[in-house]
């Protein structure tokens, strides 16, 4: 796009913590209510931002279209100190090893 998007909008988030503070016992309750008037809602959930998404025609679309965009995973250290990262779906990066798994999982 040659024009930047406008992110969801979120409340202010602490730093470090960023919004997990607010989640409460309910975070599926605490997530729900503002989605439902302003559509999408992003969350800083430690150093990573989230975007909620609760419909399910958004969220098929992101899945299906998008999901390359919306796959990164963030690999821990103890992850790579003992290898797992070369062979497990889970810390591999989006590449064509990992759509090649991804189709025979979801067989």
């Amino acid at each position: 796009d040659s024009h930047a998007t406008k992110p969801p909008p979120r409340p202010k988030p602490r730093s470090i913590i960023g919004n997990i503070h607010l989640l409460g016992f309910k975070p599926h309750r605490f997530v729900a209510e503002p989605s439902k008037t302003n559509g999408p809602l992003s969350l800083k959930l430690g150093r990573l931002t989230t975007i909620v998404i609760s419909s399910s025609n958004v969220a098929k679309e992101m899945f299906f279209k998008h999901d390359l965009a919306c796959s990164p995973r963030h690999m821990l250290d103890a992850s790579q100190v003992v290898g797992h990262e070369k062979f497990s779906m889970v810390w591999l990066p989006a590449c064509p090893k990992w759509l090649d798994l991804r189709k025979i999982i979801a067989i």
